[in-house]
């Protein structure tokens, strides 16, 4: 709708009028009322809904659908002037069902992402920076258990930057790093920090 002759060409009160037909037909795609009660619903004023109807019922050579002449909608009965049928509902229906979809499944996931647990405070720093990166859950919860405030989580992750640098850490690929439970556990943090490979092994 929003990409062919309704909206490039206009007039615009047409666009504005099919979008409440769209939403006030039933299931098959039928308005059965009267132009003053879809004023009336959708408060759009009287004759921007009576201009509307008028170039809906009229034919589009440029509407991409042929039935009726391209005109998006159709009285219901010959003997009353009001009452109308949306030419092309099935498509439109599909359209907007694909949309519902959509955003139930946005919602949805919104939800799921904020049922998730928050990470306690800290920890993610201390996740990013281990070198060593398995059994999150148990290391997750070593560090619940320590419950670090911010100085001590400072200097945990400072504690991680240095040993990573010693010959322990380095050698054969980082095969001796603890696991990150082993290490909260421990609390290898308070451990007198080695020097340095290059400066215990000068080359």
């Amino acid at each position: 709708m929003y990409h062919g002759s309704l909206a490039t060409v206009g007039p615009w009160e047409a666009l504005v009028t099919f979008q409440q037909f769209l939403i006030l037909s039933d299931r098959l795609g039928v308005v059965d009322m009267t132009a003053e009660v879809v004023s009336r619903i959708s408060t759009v004023p009287l004759e921007i809904i009576t201009k509307g109807i008028a170039v809906l019922e009229s034919p589009d050579p440029l509407s991409r659908n042929p039935n009726q002449d391209g005109a998006r909608i159709k009285r219901i009965s010959e003997h009353r002037d009001w009452g109308w049928q949306i030419v092309n509902h099935a498509h439109y229906r599909a359209i907007r069902s694909a949309e519902e979809r959509r955003d139930y499944m946005r919602v949805k996931m919104q939800e799921k992402r904020a049922m998730l647990p928050t990470p306690p405070e800290g920890f993610t720093e201390f996740w990013q920076i281990y070198p060593r990166k398995v059994g999150k859950g148990t290391a997750e919860k070593a560090w619940l258990k320590i419950s670090p405030d911010k100085d001590l989580t400072m200097t945990i992750l400072k504690s991680v930057a240095a040993q990573m640098a010693t010959e322990q850490w380095l050698r054969d690929g980082g095969r001796f790093i603890p696991h990150p439970t082993t290490w909260l556990n421990g609390r290898r943090w308070e451990d007198e920090a080695p020097a340095p490979a290059a400066q215990r092994f000068p080359i």
